[in-house]
């Protein structure tokens, strides 16, 4: 449009569309319908010509948004725009790797952890490290040997 608004009240529309490809696009086809409802978007006037736009989502990844005035696209619409995950969820976490069923002491084993957010999105760490603990169970004390190795 180009014009500022100086007054509130304009018909303002918003429309956000996932914008996937490959593989995210045919997991998204699957549950295209959750993906498109997850999005909401939040508009308020503040009734000097300018508003405030909001979205929330439960699926993270790149949107395409659309904002119009009277179906004309604003200046820079549509516009690319990112929602990220939510930090890991522990109830979400996956745990696999050979690690996970045996290994040996003094040798490397692989375990790997694959962190989601409560809503099944790859987690983010918003650029900051995650630290884990890791502790070891014996499962049937039985069925366990310990062996000294320094004589005791």
């Amino acid at each position: 449009m180009g014009n500022r608004c100086t007054s509130g009240g304009a018909a303002l529309t918003v429309n956000t569309v996932i914008n996937v490809a490959g593989e995210e696009k045919k997991k998204l086809k699957e549950n295209e319908a959750a993906a498109v409802t997850n999005v909401v978007s939040k508009c308020v006037d503040n009734k000097d010509g300018s508003y405030r736009l909001g979205w929330t989502s439960q699926v993270a990844g790149v949107y395409s948004v659309s904002i119009t005035i009277d179906n004309v696209h604003l200046v820079g619409s549509p516009v690319m725009m990112t929602l990220q995950a939510g930090p890991p969820e522990i109830d979400q976490i996956q745990v696999s790797g050979d690690g996970t069923q045996q290994a040996q002491a003094g040798k490397p084993a692989l375990v790997v952890l694959k962190c989601k957010d409560f809503f099944g999105n790859v987690a983010s760490t918003s650029g900051s490290a995650i630290f884990f603990g890791l502790r070891l169970l014996i499962r049937d004390p039985k069925e366990s040997k310990v062996i000294a190795t320094d004589g005791h």
